[in-house]
């Protein structure tokens, strides 16, 4: 009988580490300024940028940053782990060396559907895979 309590603490223990480091709540990634690292898998060096590529959420449902040549702007959702972008306006200065990461970057609004956060990283996710990725 012990042994059966004793386990049934370890799983309880066990279950609670991983709901802990997998299940952020939503209100922790709202109005924070999310800056991009990562895009369809690359690295996105700030340095070779005029300044980092950002996001915010708000708590009304607008999001809003730098693309890393223009802003944007427009409506999102979250209902859980899944999370959608509406139509995102976006300024339109050319910045030759820089368009590369915003093309993808923009591109990720569309193709969103989840979110997750991991290693303390934000992940926009569709079908799995990890679109772009957020450090705080």
């Amino acid at each position: 009988m012990r042994r059966r309590i004793m386990a049934a603490i370890a799983l309880l223990g066990v279950l609670n580490a991983c709901s802990q480091n997998e299940s952020i709540p939503q209100d922790d990634i709202i109005d924070v300024t999310w800056t991009l690292v990562e895009v369809n898998g690359a690295p996105v060096a700030a340095a070779a940028m005029n300044r980092p590529a950002t996001l915010l959420l708000n708590a009304e449902g607008h999001a809003s940053g730098y693309a890393g040549c223009n802003q944007f702007g427009g409506p999102y959702t979250i209902d859980g782990g899944t999370m959608r972008f509406g139509a995102i306006a976006m300024t339109r200065m050319a910045c030759p060396d820089r368009m590369d990461v915003e093309t993808a970057y923009s591109a990720v609004f569309d193709a969103t559907r989840s979110w997750r956060v991991s290693d303390s990283l934000l992940e926009l996710i569709a079908d799995g895979r990890v679109l772009a990725r957020f450090r705080r």
